[in-house]
């Protein structure tokens, strides 16, 4: 696991997290999904979980018999907002 810290001069996304991702690939996903601008006004690191869970829970649709190919965040992601894919709750919350 890699760990970062969160950064207040850069004002990043990534606040104190372990992911088996590289700073490469989280910068890809905030970068693809707009988080960072989805955060831009939080005045901590709790309303920025806030603001992501929001997103993520607007996306959601479950059906709870379908599971995605890939157990990954931004295959995840691709599958609902672009190909219209509906997944079990638990794939909402991967973060590997």
């Amino acid at each position: 696991m890699t760990k970062y810290l969160y950064d207040k001069s850069e004002n990043n996304l990534y606040i104190q997290s372990y992911t088996s991702h590289s700073r490469e690939y989280l910068d890809n996903l905030a970068e693809k999904y707009n988080l960072n601008k989805l955060c831009g006004d939080c005045k901590s690191d709790y309303e920025k979980v806030l603001n992501i869970t929001k997103w993520v829970s607007n996306l959601w649709e479950h059906d709870g018999w379908n599971q995605p190919e890939k157990n990954d965040a931004d295959f995840i992601l691709n599958e609902v907002i672009n190909n219209g894919r509906r997944f079990r709750c638990v794939e909402y919350g991967t973060r590997y």
